[in-house]
């Protein structure tokens, strides 16, 4: 887009293309048409908020579709799959939050997620104060890779550190819930 040479981009056609897009790549999805429907909004418009924010302003980037609706990488779908398996474990556990326990050692991908949820508070104070909403995707990106390591490595339920394991899964939902709806994203239960 360049308005010195008469190029221009309406916000409008970006979210009406980016949305289709999205509905496109739900195609297989089981699930009814005013499910997709909904869910295709909420990543396209989600994935569009994610990469236009997650550029310094004083630096310009080129939008590509392709990308920001990738489910992997840097990008808001990739965060809103991750929120929707934190949802998943959560419901499956069909219990109460048990109080914090911890009966066994910590394996690595446990304390490189406690490791990133305590940035937060610092993340945030940071964006704040600095004028740099850019950090908070960067976190959402961190986050959402370091569960993803968590969720590979570590057995949640039935598991003898299930207490302390159910309460990360929590924690990290919570904290990218709410990084995600700074943004303005909307984060689904399911995908």
């Amino acid at each position: 887009m360049s308005t010195r040479a008469g190029r221009v981009v309406y916000l409008d056609d970006m979210m009406e293309k980016i949305v289709q897009a999205s509905f496109e790549r739900l195609k297989d999805v089981e699930m009814t048409h005013e499910q997709k429907h909904s869910l295709s909004e909420k990543i396209g418009i989600g994935s569009l908020r994610y990469n236009i924010i997650k550029v310094q302003p004083e630096k310009g980037f080129t939008f590509n579709i392709d990308d920001a609706l990738s489910i992997q990488g840097d990008s808001a779908p990739f965060a809103m799959y991750s929120h929707a398996r934190m949802s998943s474990i959560l419901n499956k556990y069909e219990k109460d939050i048990p109080e914090l326990k911890l009966e066994v050692d910590l394996v690595e991908s446990e304390i490189d997620l406690i490791r990133i949820l305590a940035k937060w508070p610092q993340i945030i104070e940071s964006s704040v104060t600095k004028l740099a909403i850019h950090n908070i995707p960067n976190y959402i990106h961190q986050l959402s890779s370091q569960f993803n390591n968590f969720y590979r490595d570590c057995k949640v339920i039935g598991d003898s550190n299930e207490p302390l394991r159910i309460n990360l899964v929590y924690s990290a939902k919570r904290v990218l819930f709410d990084a995600l709806g700074i943004l303005g994203i909307q984060a689904p239960e399911r995908m």
